[in-house]
């Protein structure tokens, strides 16, 4: 695991151990995204049930990326099993 996913996933550590029993939940997931969300992750959850947070970093990048400049984002997707980053 490199070191910026690492760092995301201390994010909403408290949050995991916490609430562990009920990981699959809504409410959880909702926890986990807004704790990314004020981090300044742009996140989304695996089941589409959540809208995407902090979405205008991804829509700067796609603008930046139409004119075909150099461009970044990160987008984290926490699920049952993982973290997508």
């Amino acid at each position: 695991m490199n070191a910026e996913v690492k760092k995301t996933a201390q994010t909403f550590r408290s949050v995991y151990m916490k609430e562990k029993s009920e990981l699959n939940t809504l409410k959880v997931k909702r926890k986990i995204i807004n704790c990314l969300e004020e981090k300044g992750y742009a996140a989304v959850d695996c089941d589409n049930q959540i809208d995407m947070v902090n979405r205008e970093k991804v829509e700067d990048f796609c603008k930046t990326a139409e004119k075909e400049e150099q461009a970044a984002v990160d987008i984290v997707q926490p699920n049952r099993d993982s973290l997508q980053y």
